[in-house]
């Protein structure tokens, strides 16, 4: 448009900077959300909310990059912190391939105190069960495991469960790799004595637990109760 001879641009967003601010907007939320709630049943609600939001946050990464973004859950590592952050820590990575690494995307967020993410096969290793627990407990599905330099890629190398998304933002890695159906659980919890280098959590009660399914297109489906969750794993 002009004026008296000028020329004057309109200037605004482009998608890519709102796609960036929806990203932030998910991942202060879910902050929020873990300051706010205080007891065991709000914790874990906290703790659901949160992790959908780092999940959300990595979906719009991958496709505002165009390459493969992943939620990252702490697995262990040599630092001082480690058990403040085992199964507690979680953070979003995307490909970078012109330097073929890994880099932080955030400076990641922790889930709310005596909440846990729940991996596969952790229970009677990394996770035990406490006294009055008679139940199985409920583990999320399948998540690899990979050695990554997180938040700063210039860092040491620790070890995470991590779930992909590729460059359109499905639930799947770039190689192929689905995760689309896979339940994620979290759980009220303690830490207990370690194993050997390796933080133990314990769970007192197997029914205070929470999580979702991952939907194809990047999405999830929330799961409230461990009855949900129960008969999300058995399909």
């Amino acid at each position: 448009m002009s004026f008296n001879g000028k020329i004057i641009r309109r200037s605004g967003f482009s998608l890519v900077e709102l796609l960036a601010v929806v990203a932030i907007i998910g991942i202060m939320a879910a902050i929020i959300g873990v300051s706010l709630k205080p007891n065991e049943g709000s914790s874990l609600r906290a703790a659901q909310s949160a992790a959908t939001g780092v999940f959300q946050a990595a979906r719009t990464v991958a496709s505002m990059r165009r390459t493969e973004a992943r939620v990252i859950i702490y697995a262990g590592g040599d630092g001082a912190d480690q058990e403040a952050k085992y199964l507690r820590y979680m953070g979003v990575v995307y490909w970078d391939e012109e330097n073929s690494e890994w880099v932080g995307a955030n400076s990641g967020v922790y889930l709310p105190a005596g909440t846990y993410y729940i991996p596969d096969g952790a229970v009677g290793s990394m996770v035990t069960k406490g006294d009055a627990v008679s139940g199985p407990i409920m583990e999320s599905e399948d998540a690899p495991k990979e050695s990554i330099a997180y938040p700063v890629s210039s860092g040491d190398k620790d070890t995470w469960y991590y779930y992909s998304f590729d460059s359109s933002g499905s639930a799947r890695s770039d190689t192929g790799q689905s995760f689309a159906g896979l339940t994620f659980v979290v759980a009220s919890g303690r830490p207990g004595p370690p194993s050997g280098d390796t933080p133990n959590i314990v769970i007192e009660n197997e029914f205070s637990t929470a999580g979702f399914v991952i939907r194809r297109i990047g999405g999830v489906l929330p799961l409230s109760d461990y009855d949900q969750i129960k008969t999300a794993l058995s399909n």
